[in-house]
């Protein structure tokens, strides 16, 4: 089984994608959070 170019971009950018998604949701907690907290 050869891995190809194509194969290799495909899993890199569904790797970032995925860090990415998981990066946002857990900013977007963080911030959600913060805003409360302050709020009062």
């Amino acid at each position: 089984m050869m891995i190809t170019y194509s194969d290799l971009v495909q899993t890199g950018i569904f790797i970032v994608a995925l860090i990415g998604l998981c990066y946002t949701v857990f900013k977007g907690k963080q911030i959600a959070a913060t805003i409360r907290s302050s709020d009062g």
